[in-house]
């Protein structure tokens, strides 16, 4: 297990990379509970100080429904 966190850890980080190029990315965690998901997020969160982190949530009833988990969550994310 700490050999996957470690590569979800590390796919993170490179995806930081690629966004402080100026290009754009996403990276959908589907892991099952109590297996530290929020904590790795939370981790690679506090390495984006020079970047906007726009945070979306679903409930697992809402997975068959498209786009369910982006309503009324969405984030304003004001222009630059």
């Amino acid at each position: 297990m700490q050999a996957r966190r470690s590569n979800d850890a590390s796919a993170l980080v490179d995806l930081l990379a690629v966004v402080r190029d100026g290009l754009g990315g996403a990276r959908v965690p589907r892991r099952g509970a109590g297996i530290g998901t929020t904590a790795l997020l939370g981790h690679v969160v506090r390495l984006t100080d020079d970047l906007q982190v726009a945070r979306m949530a679903g409930v697992k009833w809402e997975m068959d429904l498209e786009f369910a988990g982006r309503s009324g969550s969405r984030p304003t994310i004001p222009a630059r």
